[in-house]
């Protein structure tokens, strides 16, 4: 994502030429030729669509994106520009791994002072990404399962609520979200059949 490629995705924005793929991903496509290259080549760029960000000190404009470039030679009349899109993440997982223990986990922060104390901190968030790589593949619904871990605390785990009642009634009060309620029914009816599975197999029914 160099400076070229930068002013490309400010076109693409501009003039609107993005096509959409669903309710998070839209695609476009352009030839074009970068500085030292002998010849234009084919371009394919992705766009998602991410929560805005907002804060007392900082409000960000809604229409809050990010962005992937592919360059290929594989021809646009044997394979589409979604499939072109489909076809690198496939070959490219690890990279996608990396970005989430980025996004998610920070995990290319070396805040401690010592060796040790990095590697410790490092294995904890290993343990942490692998936590929530159990949470999403046993929990969530099959709609979501691919919910990166910021998207998954924006949306799920960090939710505001107001603390209500008196005395020792206490209780947490949420916003009405059907979406959210959704998901909670299913991560319980999910978790209720994972444990009867595990008690089934350490403790098998005997006639």
């Amino acid at each position: 994502m160099r400076g070229g490629l930068q002013k490309v995705i400010a076109y693409l924005d501009r003039e609107n030429l993005w096509q959409r793929i669903d309710d998070v991903y839209s695609v476009a496509e352009l030839t074009i030729p970068l500085p030292k290259w002998a010849k234009a080549r084919r371009f394919v760029f992705i766009r998602q669509d991410l929560e805005p960000v907002t804060g007392q000190l900082y409000i960000q404009h809604p229409d809050f994106y990010k962005y992937q470039a592919i360059v290929t030679n594989i021809p646009a009349e044997d394979m589409p520009t979604i499939e072109v899109w489909r076809f690198y993440n496939q070959r490219g997982t690890c990279e996608l791994w990396i970005e989430e223990l980025k996004d998610g986990f920070a995990v290319e922060e070396a805040s401690q002072h010592t060796f040790l104390r990095n590697e410790a901190y490092m294995l904890v968030k290993a343990i942490a990404y692998n936590l929530l790589l159990w949470f999403k593949e046993v929990t969530l619904p099959e709609a979501i399962k691919r919910y990166q871990a910021e998207t998954i605390r924006h949306k799920i785990l960090c939710i505001p609520g107001n603390i209500v009642g008196n005395g020792r009634y206490r209780h947490i009060r949420l916003a009405a979200n059907k979406w959210l309620g959704m998901v909670v029914n299913a991560i319980k009816t999910n978790l209720e059949k994972f444990l009867y599975v595990v008690v089934e197999k350490l403790y098998p029914l005997r006639c």
